[in-house]
Parts: C-alpha cells; structure tokens; sequence
C-alpha cells in the first residue's frame, strides 16, 4: 500500500491503482482510482490485514502504466 499524491491510501493490483472508498467494520472497501473520471466498476474489499476478501478486477480500460503517485521502493542487499 502507498499513498497518492492526495496522502490517500492507494492499492496496486495487478497495475490498477485503487482508492480507500470507505470503512464497514473491520472491512475496506476500494474503488478503481478512475472510477469517477471513467465510471470503472471494479472493486475490492480487504481486511485490516490488508487481506482481500473479495476482488472484482474487471476494468474498462488499461491499466495505468506510469504511476503518477508517490511509491515506495525497497532495496535488498545481501547481508554477510
């Protein structure tokens, strides 16, 4: 998970950015980042954990391809 430009929660999946929507309990719903700018329909819902319990993943466009959100990157290095 990362934020967008914004400082709103942001999901990568399968690249498709989707947007913290709302809170029901212990479950998060997400929408499709472009949901308001195209009307994408695709959706997940996940847990605290950040476990998905369920996954519409069907869009009506391509998946972004240059993110235009800030992104997190981690290094690995070996340790001896």
């Amino acid at each position: 998970m990362t934020t967008s430009q914004r400082g709103r929660p942001i999901i990568l999946v399968s690249g498709y950015r989707f947007s913290k929507h709302q809170v029901r309990g212990a479950k998060f719903h997400w929408k499709c980042s472009t949901h308001a700018k195209l009307g994408c329909r695709a959706i997940l819902h996940t847990l605290e954990d950040m476990s998905i319990v369920k996954c519409h993943n069907v869009h009506n466009h391509y998946p972004q391809t240059v993110p235009s959100y800030r992104s997190c990157y981690v290094q690995v290095t070996k340790q001896e």
